[in-house]
């Protein structure tokens, strides 16, 4: 009964100790929509970004600047020296960050955490009669998984988009005339 007594105190001075919260002073701007050529601008010198042409493979290069009417490019190979190009903003259709790289170590991560959780979860023969710890096999699941994770991830990762930077917008086909033009009809056999 005395405990009982604790909920009605809660009820009066809780909200006395609550404070609100405040807005902030300087909200954030809403994000620009994915038509909008300024994102690819706000893309840092040096970013890995794969292109795609109309009718074209996406090839991938790395950002070096951009313009109202074009996107200039290095080559993201080394090896064959330094080359830059710019392409045509009219030519592109689309620019996605290339995460490649990202997305193989988030497979194998993956892969391995799970090869971990299966190794602690299910017990072999051997903890059973010996009594080892779990944690060993754990850890040999997760390097099965490593293992087994690099294959998959290897397969996997190039066939997952990164995140879209800007989309050409799709322009609406103007609507047509249903009716048929005069010399149409004129061309009509007469009933």
């Amino acid at each position: 009964m005395k405990n009982f007594l604790w909920i009605p105190i809660a009820f009066v001075l809780l909200p006395a100790a609550a404070w609100p919260q405040a807005l902030p002073d300087n909200p954030e701007p809403a994000r620009p929509a994915i038509t909008d050529w300024n994102r690819v601008g706000d893309l840092a010198r040096g970013d890995q970004i794969k292109v795609a042409r109309g009718g074209r493979l996406a090839f991938p290069c790395m950002y070096a600047g951009a313009t109202r009417d074009y996107l200039f490019c290095d080559s993201p190979f080394a090896w064959r020296g330094a080359r830059s190009f710019r392409v045509d903003r009219a030519e592109i259709e689309d620019v996605r960050m290339n995460q490649q790289r990202r997305n193989f170590k988030i497979v194998v991560g993956g892969v391995a955490a799970a090869g971990f959780a299966l190794g602690v979860r299910f017990p072999t023969a051997n903890e059973v009669q010996n009594g080892s710890p779990r944690v060993l096999d754990g850890f040999a699941g997760a390097g099965l998984g490593v293992g087994v994770g690099v294959v998959v991830a290897a397969f996997v990762s190039p066939f997952i988009p990164g995140r879209l930077v800007y989309r050409r917008p799709r322009v609406e086909p103007q609507s047509q005339d249903i009716l048929p033009s005069t010399s149409a009809l004129r061309a009509l056999p007469a009933q």
